[in-house]
């Protein structure tokens, strides 16, 4: 197994734990870099995906259609057997709800894998990179090379975050930039082409992501509806090159 396909499970199976991948693990220092660096963050992001439900809510509920059905005892609902479960089964999936989000695949249409992979990490990411100094600027190169993607030194300055991730036709990169209008998610996808050249996609938690097509595959810019994404779209696309002869 060559590095970059290592990386590539690692995202996509953080916990594969089979002999292929603990051998893996062992061919090397990068092999060994790279899962170190893959099980901080995995480890870091189930901490904060871990929710714990807020305390007495079975109760409230409770209470709340109680107090609701009081005025009309004869549809009264909360005597019923079963409500009691329902209750529970509802405290129980708050702390489910991101655990779940964990555990859905990708999937190859662009507006479905985007909306996926904002849920599985990509608030979380965002939070995680606040308000941190510049990724060490190497690390950030090395990640770009292996996608065969070169960087102005001003967006170079700009980067909180970047780790590779899965893209609907194979592996890319997941940037947080601490752009002129706020703090973005820009996903690279070297393999994968926006059918209208442009297209934008409503994701959960209100935000939007605007995908465009980029001399070697495309981008997609997640960020507030406030955020001029076109705009500032086309300004991290300027700031990219791609030097010819790489193979992905």
């Amino acid at each position: 197994m060559n590095l970059l396909e290592f990386k590539r499970r690692l995202m996509t199976e953080p916990g594969d734990d089979s002999a292929e991948m603990r051998a893996a693990r062992a061919q090397g220092e990068e092999f060994a870099e790279a899962a170190a660096q893959s099980d901080q963050f995995e480890a870091a992001l189930n901490a904060a995906l871990r929710v714990k439900p807020p305390e007495g809510l079975a109760e409230q509920i409770i209470l709340a259609q109680a107090m609701q059905e009081s005025a009309s005892p004869a549809t009264s609902r909360w005597r019923r057997p079963g409500f009691f479960a329902v209750a529970a089964a509802v405290t129980l999936a708050v702390a489910l709800t991101s655990f779940n989000l964990l555990q859905q695949s990708p999937s190859h249409d662009l507006a479905d894998h985007l909306a996926w992979h904002w849920q599985h990490d990509g608030a979380t990411t965002v939070q995680m990179a606040g308000n941190s100094p510049m990724t060490d600027a190497t690390e950030v190169t090395r990640v770009f090379s292996a996608l065969g993607l070169e960087i102005e030194p001003e967006l170079m300055a700009s980067v909180r975050l970047v780790k590779f991730c899965p893209t609907p036709d194979g592996e890319g990169a997941h940037i947080v930039l601490n752009s002129n209008q706020g703090a973005v998610t820009l996903f690279y996808m070297p393999r994968t082409q926006v059918a209208s050249g442009q297209q934008t996609i409503e994701l959960p938690d209100g935000m939007q992501a605007l995908a465009v097509n980029v001399e070697r595959g495309s981008l997609a810019l997640i960020a507030a509806p406030g955020i001029d994404k076109p705009a500032l779209a086309q300004e991290i696309a300027s700031q990219m090159s791609f030097p010819p002869g790489v193979t992905l």
